[in-house]
């Protein structure tokens, strides 16, 4: 699986986090801290902002419509890879992705004047499950298979 299908939910939390300056802070739960725009050091901020929320995401958070993080749940997904050493057609069904909330961020940084978010994050372990079909041949040798996917 794609680590950006694992990882866009958590950096779309962490971009909606950085933009929750501009939001009606009656909607952001109590517990989330805010950032504010001219804080002297607001990438640290919006880092200390992720690691409160960190242990609320594995239950999701209503109030803002985020869903459950454990396990993030992905209902399909295709993979279409097409070049000379490798050719293969997959298709993931009722994927399972456990861990994803032990993601550590590595580095963090912002352009607050150009709304951009420069991350780097490491999940140490990662689990996932899935139904799996795929068709393809990496060099010379056929791949071909059907069936439940762990690792």
């Amino acid at each position: 699986m794609a680590p950006s299908a694992v990882l866009a939910p958590a950096l779309a939390l962490l971009a909606a986090l950085l933009l929750a300056a501009h939001a009606d802070a009656a909607k952001i739960p109590d517990y989330i801290p805010l950032c504010k725009r001219d804080v002297p050091d607001f990438d640290k901020c919006l880092l200390n902002t992720v690691e409160v929320v960190r242990p609320h995401l594995a239950k999701g958070i209503p109030k803002l419509k985020v869903p459950a993080f454990e396990p993030l749940t992905i209902p399909a997904l295709e993979i279409n890879r097409n070049n000379e050493a490798l050719q293969v057609k997959a298709k993931l069904k009722d994927i399972k992705a456990f861990g994803g909330t032990s993601f550590v961020v590595d580095r963090l940084k912002t352009d607050i004047d150009k709304l951009a978010l420069d991350v780097s994050v490491t999940i140490p372990e990662l689990r996932v499950t899935a139904d799996y079909d795929v068709d393809g041949r990496l060099l010379v040798i056929p791949l071909k298979g059907k069936g439940i996917f762990k690792g």
